[in-house]
């Protein structure tokens, strides 16, 4: 009767053990359930936040790795396999240089950027304009600054008009707000308009009555500036294809401003106009950083090259201008390539 009694007292704590167990294990997953959610939303909210700033936001470790950015979808540049340093991202002439990359170039011990990038590691410090000064007067005598100044200007802020206080980028300020300005007339008269209601009727009033309307306004604003300012560029292009084409077969110093899959972008800076130079991919490969054509020669062209080449076609009516590399590269290229075309048969 004893042994009975204490089996069941046995079997009832076994059992009691293991509903214990069993109830902590749910909670865990719960609670495992609850932190996976929150990460799942974490993520969510910052990718719809890189993907709506119009700014390039770069989350970096402190290898200087780039984990998560908004550069390729804002810039329209495909997105390699391999993970790149902030160097090589943002095309750095001394990263794409050096064989191993950003880190490995005999200058990057002296470089701002990381330096800045750094400290902001070690010190909490931030990222300031004065950092953006010292970088700047590292090209300042430059042939390429024009380039470089550019692709700073691209990476800002650029204007867009929201029913909520989203500050200004460039100012730094948390509020910011227009109602007067001769170029942005929509939404300057609806600011003038929610102003007078608040005067006249009360902040209570004029909230109630603008709140819902406001965020499809603002849309409109932002659209209606993005379609102008497409259409002055076009114009602009225009303009500047009529100039050029009374030079066509001419030859002019370029800067390579950009490379892209088929052709690369140049500026003749003289007269402030872009052109497209188309490049023949049996002589020439896009590289593995993206920013940058290879020739079988060995020849390298990247982004602040400069070189002379020839102003072959321009198109008046769309404002496209298109340049050629001069006739004697030209040979040269073929030369090479057929000299090493003789060598392999001959082998």
């Amino acid at each position: 009767m004893r042994m009975e009694i204490g089996l069941v007292i046995l079997c009832s704590v076994l059992l009691v053990a293991f509903l214990w167990e069993r109830r902590k294990a749910v909670q865990v997953r719960r609670a495992l359930k609850k932190e996976v959610d929150e990460l799942r939303k974490t993520s969510y909210i910052a990718g719809a936040i890189l993907q709506s700033v119009h700014a390039f936001v770069l989350l970096i470790d402190s290898g200087f790795v780039v984990l998560k950015t908004n550069y390729y979808r804002r810039t329209g540049i495909k997105k390699g396999a391999a993970e790149k340093k902030v160097g090589d991202l943002l095309q750095c002439r001394n990263a794409m240089s050096a064989s191993g990359g950003c880190g490995t170039h005999e200058l990057c011990g002296s470089c701002p950027v990381r330096r800045a990038i750094q400290e902001a590691f070690d010190k909490k410090k931030s990222f300031t304009t004065e950092d953006i000064k010292k970088i700047q007067k590292l090209y300042a005598d430059s042939k390429e600054k024009i380039i470089f100044d550019k692709m700073a200007i691209m990476s800002q802020a650029k204007a867009k008009y929201s029913a909520y206080d989203i500050g200004h980028y460039a100012l730094g300020m948390g509020a910011y707000s227009t109602s007067t300005s001769p170029i942005r007339r929509l939404s300057d008269t609806i600011n003038q308009r929610i102003f007078k209601d608040s005067l006249h009727y009360g902040v209570d009033y004029a909230r109630k009555k603008w709140s819902s309307i406001t965020p499809y306004i603002a849309k409109l604003a932002t659209d209606a500036e993005l379609r102008a300012v497409k259409a002055e560029h076009r114009l602009d292009d225009i303009r500047k294809a009529e100039f050029m084409k009374q030079y066509e077969k001419q030859d002019f110093e370029v800067i390579v401003s950009d490379i892209k899959e088929n052709f690369i972008i140049v500026l003749y800076p003289e007269r402030m106009v872009y052109g497209k130079l188309f490049y023949n991919s049996k002589y020439f490969h896009l590289g593995k950083d993206g920013y940058s054509i290879i020739g079988h020669n060995g020849e390298k062209i990247m982004i602040g090259d400069i070189f002379n080449a020839r102003l072959t076609k321009v198109n008046i009516l769309n404002g496209e201008v298109v340049f050629s590399k001069g006739i004697s590269e030209i040979n040269e290229i073929n030369h090479t390539e057929n000299n090493r075309k003789r060598k392999v048969r001959r082998k």
